[in-house]
């Protein structure tokens, strides 16, 4: 994945690894987080998919180091777990089956299946083939794992604002670092603004907002498809 780190992963992973490693965007962002990393680190990888950050954490964070997977897709968990065994991570990641969002209960999600890599993404109008999936709120995954998180990642494709909502006494009062993959476009494409989400996140007090090392204005981050943010307090 680096130079100075090997990844052995489930063959299934090997595509979106590979993308993460050779798009200059997104390597931007794993280079980001890999940079926040400290020992010890307690990252919160909301929608985990196959465990790459999750993966970068433990290399980088340290035999102290944990992280809180959680992810709505089955399949895709199936991979993450071959890949945290492979990885030897044993005890120090809790996976979860769940979105994560404003409340706690039922979210209906579509399957992309194989070809979009398992992801799973709430429908932008009724449709009768989504599948119902455990709905929890940041705040209660707090509860749940009984750890609080150092570092929260957030790649919940236009369910931002719902995760936000949902982490609003954890935020404020742990003030995490937060990797946020805010996707505008779908946003906009759903009546949603984007600029709305960052608004919350600065009134729990995140006044820091980076892509790719350097500041950026929220109106600016919010006019592109997808914004890559480091958020701090």
């Amino acid at each position: 994945m680096r130079d100075d780190w090997e990844v052995l992963c489930h063959p299934g992973s090997v595509e979106a690894f590979a993308f993460e490693r050779d798009q200059p965007e997104i390597r931007a962002e794993l280079d980001g987080f890999v940079a926040e990393c400290r020992d010890g680190m307690v990252l919160f990888d909301i929608g985990a998919h196959f465990g790459l950050f999750t993966l970068a954490a433990l290399h980088w964070g340290g035999p102290a180091a944990r992280s809180v997977a959680v992810d709505p897709s089955i399949a895709a968990l199936h991979v993450f777990d071959e890949n945290m065994r492979l990885a030897g991570a044993g005890t120090r990641v809790q996976r979860h089956y769940a979105a994560i969002g404003a409340e706690d209960g039922e979210l209906l999600l579509l399957t992309g299946g194989a070809g979009s890599l398992h992801m799973m993404t709430a429908p932008e109008t009724p449709r009768h083939d989504t599948v119902p999936v455990p709905l929890w709120t940041l705040d209660s995954l707090v509860q749940r794992s009984g750890l609080s998180p150092t570092h929260v990642k957030i790649d919940v494709e236009g369910e931002e604002d719902g995760v936000l909502r949902g982490g609003e006494t954890v935020l404020r009062r742990d003030r995490p670092i937060v990797f946020l993959e805010l996707h505008c476009g779908i946003l906009r494409r759903s009546g949603r603004e984007p600029l709305a989400v960052l608004a919350r996140l600065q009134s729990y007090g995140y006044r820091v907002l980076e892509i790719a090392g350097k500041p950026i204005l929220p109106a600016d981050a919010a006019a592109l498809d997808v914004a890559r943010i480091v958020c701090r307090s």
